[in-house]
């Protein structure tokens, strides 16, 4: 008998073939475990793979290109990609229901707004110049005013005037007393005056004075 792969000849014409081989003539190289995913043995051991799947026994798929932003090569050219991803190798980013007013998603979950947008998805329109007086921004950089307020910007107070006892301080001064002292009259020194000097006290007190004051109506 022909035996291969040094192989022995045993009785009736029987191989008895060496570990790593088996068929009728030892010719048939073994792989265990066995190459998968088409995988051929070429050798005791040793498998060579089909393309797009690598490792010892052919069981790792391979993305060409790999798989980007976290995503998983699960098959030939196959990806599994992680949440707020898409795309057939996971490259594109996805931002829950989607950016609003004109918001690019430029990562996973994440917006980038235009200038007259705000918030997680853009969803907040943003007023240029902002509104006034506790009034909402609307697309299309409109002002929605509160009841109390008008203008393009709400920046008009409707008010209704009406007295307010507003304080302030006053001042004055007080005559405490008068000094009597004698003197000389004229530069001639001959004849005495009686001169009096007052003295003052500074006071403050408190005071109240009726004033107009715009109140904002409900």
């Amino acid at each position: 008998c022909h035996c291969e792969n040094g192989g022995t000849c045993k009785k009736r014409g029987e191989c008895h073939c060496k570990a790593g081989y088996s068929g009728s003539h030892c010719e048939t190289p073994v792989c265990r475990p066995h190459c998968r995913n088409g995988g051929v043995c070429t050798q005791p051991g040793v498998c060579m793979c089909p393309s797009h799947f690598t490792g010892s026994i052919c069981q790792t798929p391979i993305c060409d290109p790999v798989c980007q932003n976290g995503g998983h090569c699960v098959g030939n050219n196959q990806c599994l990609c992680p949440p707020n991803t898409s795309g057939k190798y996971c490259q594109n980013y996805t931002c829950g229901a989607g950016c609003e007013n004109g918001g690019t998603c430029v990562g996973p979950g994440l917006c980038e707004c235009p200038h007259n947008a705000t918030g997680e998805l853009c969803q907040e329109p943003l007023c240029d110049p902002p509104c006034e007086n506790s009034a909402t921004c609307a697309p299309g950089n409109i002002c929605i005013c509160q009841p109390h307020s008008s203008g393009p910007r709400c920046h008009d107070k409707k008010c209704e005037y009406r007295p307010v006892q507003e304080p302030y301080v006053r001042g004055y001064r007080r005559l405490l007393l008068k000094k009597h002292f004698e003197t000389k009259c004229d530069s001639r020194n001959w004849k005495s005056c009686i001169k009096t000097v007052p003295e003052y006290q500074n006071v403050y007190e408190r005071a109240y004075r009726t004033t107009y004051k715009c109140i904002d109506q409900p």
